[in-house]
């Protein structure tokens, strides 16, 4: 330890020049700038997938799963499959609706829900920008505004998904 503090000590140029902090800075300036957007395309990508992924299972909480079968029946016939109709709101999934019957297991019929896993606060029904999932039944679409938050019709980062 003595050596080192004798050597700096005594050295009449110790330190770093002033062209020397200027490239170290430059340098991490150039890294920064090429990593934050791939960074943030990063994240973005796997916001879209997340969503696609919620969105597939609201999908299959609406319609059902057709390759779920046991005995030749369905066996995860879904809203649709049990109700005969289609949820009024995706909040319909999660929480049994007025005038709809409870489920009979002779006819196989009614609500037989919750039909999405959830932890009572709603998340699996908005996107990763935390904004709430459109149930469109004219197009039969599942839709998330994607990115920018706004409701481009299909069009440009929104996220569309047909549960028919």
């Amino acid at each position: 330890m003595r050596t080192i503090q004798v050597l700096f000590k005594n050295s009449p140029n110790a330190g770093f020049t002033m062209i020397e902090l200027v490239m170290v800075i430059v340098v991490m300036a150039a890294l920064a700038a090429v990593s934050v957007p791939r960074i943030n395309d990063f994240i973005t990508n796997s916001k879209i997938q997340a969503s696609k992924n919620e969105m597939l299972q609201i999908r299959a909480a609406i319609s059902g799963t057709p390759d779920r079968t046991a005995g030749g029946r369905y066996v995860d016939r879904g809203y649709i499959g049990d109700v005969g109709a289609l949820p009024s709101s995706l909040n319909n999934l999660l929480v049994k609706p007025g005038g709809v019957d409870d489920y009979d297991y002779f006819s196989r019929t009614g609500w037989n829900g919750p039909y999405l896993v959830d932890n009572g606060t709603g998340e699996i029904l908005r996107d990763a920008w935390l904004v709430d999932y459109v149930l469109d039944a004219a197009d039969s679409t599942i839709r998330s505004f994607g990115p920018n938050k706004a409701d481009d019709g299909g069009a440009v980062d929104d996220i569309v998904i047909k549960y028919r």
